[in-house]
């Protein structure tokens, strides 16, 4: 089989595999936040906050996943979890993404039009 046939192959399998599927590592934040980012590629927000949950709990402080989880939670319309999430980190890292993030979340909330 040519090398290019595989890899086309692998990427199918991979993207037909569901995220509620994959092994359960409650300690490792890398582990966590690769599979949250994984189940958001796949459109599966539920099992992305889950990850990236986890993954925010071993380290609040990594804005990759910090954004990421914000952003997951604005998309389910959990909205207090994702001000939560921007209030902290924007605590630790005064970023123009957070501060973004925050002007979806108030305009998602009403406030801005």
């Amino acid at each position: 089989m040519p090398l290019g046939t595989a890899i086309v192959g692998l990427f199918s399998m991979i993207a037909s595999f569901p995220c509620s599927s994959l092994a359960q590592s409650r300690a490792d934040f890398a582990a966590n936040h690769d599979k949250g980012e994984f189940c958001i590629k796949k459109h599966d927000l539920a099992s992305a906050v889950l990850y990236l949950q986890r993954a925010y709990d071993i380290n609040p402080g990594n804005e990759d996943n910090a954004y990421d989880l914000a952003l997951a939670y604005l998309e389910q319309a959990s909205l207090g979890k994702s001000r939560a999430i921007l209030t902290a980190s924007l605590a630790r890292h005064d970023k123009a993404d957070f501060h973004n993030l925050l002007g979806e979340l108030a305009a998602k909330e009403g406030h801005l039009e």
